[in-house]
């Protein structure tokens, strides 16, 4: 978010304030607040341009392989990676972690500060653009997270055409623990778990209404796939 780690010593809301960098673009106004501005004076527009730049920048190096640049985001980061997979079909693959689009009718803070935000709506929404994403996807998150329902994040990924996979961790919790180094192998797109470091529990789930319930898991212990 155009932040450096320089902790400036005090706080705003309740949060610690963070040093931010000179070319840092716009900070984020709460939950898309700042859709009544012009659109390149907005948070959201910096933040999927800048990681389309990022994409042409490792695509420039050469000891990349540009075949195999995906993107992976967490919680906001979800939010961005869930529109910019329809946006930049360069990428090879995306895992939005926690994060989705079709937020608007979440029954929660999401839904509250989105359901009446036409630009959101219209403009920033990842659903706007889900029709277009052809790389596979990995939609990562746990049944109990309350941020991002997984009825939102089931909405998105129904109306992408291109392959995907769902993953869901039990009692993960929100910001909790990333997977390691090989779970997953994205090389020729979405794989089931490769290798599993720890004792990982994968949730069987059942659609109600609007929600999702964990009605049985698997605990996969240690194992070489």
């Amino acid at each position: 978010e155009g932040q450096t780690d320089v902790d400036e010593k005090k706080e705003v809301k309740g949060r610690p304030v963070w040093a931010r960098h000179a070319f840092s673009g716009p900070a984020r106004d709460g939950t898309f607040a700042d859709t009544k501005l012009p659109v390149k004076e907005q948070w959201m527009y910096h933040a999927l341009a800048d990681t389309m730049l990022a994409n042409s920048l490792l695509r420039s190096l050469p000891e990349v392989d540009a075949s195999k640049i995906g993107v992976m985001g967490v919680s906001w980061g979800g939010v961005i990676t869930s529109t910019v997979i329809g946006l930049d079909e360069r990428f090879a693959f995306g895992i939005p972690t926690y994060g989705c689009g079709h937020l608007f009718d979440a029954e929660n803070h999401w839904g509250v500060a989105l359901h009446d935000n036409e630009g959101y709506k219209q403009v920033w929404d990842g659903m706007n653009y889900a029709d277009r994403v052809k790389m596979p996807v990995l939609w990562f998150s746990w049944p109990q997270d309350a941020h991002f329902p997984l009825g939102c994040q089931a909405e998105n990924y129904r109306k992408a055409p291109g392959p995907h996979m769902v993953t869901l961790i039990s009692k993960m919790g929100h910001s909790g623990p990333r997977p390691a180094h090989g779970d997953f192998d994205f090389q020729d797109g979405p794989q089931p778990p490769r290798r599993l470091e720890s004792s990982r529990q994968l949730c069987f789930r059942q659609e109600r209404g609007r929600n999702w319930h964990a009605v049985g898991q698997i605990d996969f212990g240690r194992h070489q796939g």
